[in-house]
C-alpha cells in the first residue's frame, strides 16, 4: 500500500513537471515569435519606401529629367513619362508623414492630398546635383536613411 501511495504521487509529480516545461516551452516559443515579428516590421518599414523610390526611379524613361520641386511648400520628386502622346508626371512626396504619389499631366494643379496615399513616412528630402539625386528618408521609428542614384539625365 505505501508503495502505491508513493507511485501515486510520483506520477503526480511527474505529470505536473511535464505541464510546467510544457508550459515555459510554450511561453519561450511565443516570445521568440513575438521579437521575430516585431524585427521583420521594422525591416519592412525601412524596405518599402526605399524599394518604392528605387522601382519608381529605376522604371522611369531616362529621355525625360528627373525633376525636384516645391509645390505647396512640400519638396516632391518629379518623374516624367510618355503615353500615348501626351506627357504626365509622376509626384512623389512625403505629406503629413505619409508618403504619397500622384500621377497628373504636364502643367496640372492637383493639391498634393488629392494623391494617392502609399505608408506611412516620417520625413522624405530629395537633392539633385548633376546626374546624382540622393533620397533621404525617416521612418516612424526616427531612424533616417539615405538612397544614392546615379547616371541616367540631368
Amino acid at each position: 500500500m505505501n508503495m502505491r501511495k508513493m507511485n501515486r504521487w510520483m506520477l503526480l509529480v511527474l505529470l505536473i513537471l511535464f505541464c510546467l516545461v510544457g508550459t515555459l516551452l510554450i511561453r519561450i516559443g511565443i516570445v521568440s515569435y513575438k521579437n521575430e515579428q516585431l524585427v521583420s516590421m521594422q525591416q519592412l518599414h525601412i524596405r518599402m519606401p526605399s524599394d518604392y523610390i528605387t522601382s519608381q526611379i529605376r522604371e522611369h524613361n531616362v529621355a525625360y529629367p528627373i525633376e525636384v520641386r516645391m509645390q505647396g511648400g512640400y519638396q516632391v520628386l518629379v518623374l516624367l513619362s510618355e503615353e500615348e502622346g501626351m506627357v504626365y508626371e509622376t509626384w512623389i512626396y512625403c505629406l503629413n508623414h505619409k508618403l504619397y504619389e500622384a500621377y497628373v499631366s504636364v502643367g496640372s494643379t492637383l493639391r498634393l492630398e488629392s494623391g494617392k496615399e502609399l505608408m506611412e513616412l516620417e520625413n522624405l528630402e530629395f537633392k539633385k546635383g548633376g546626374k546624382c539625386l540622393t533620397v533621404t528618408f525617416e521612418t516612424k521609428d526616427q531612424k533616417s536613411y539615405e538612397l544614392l542614384f546615379e547616371g541616367g539625365s540631368q
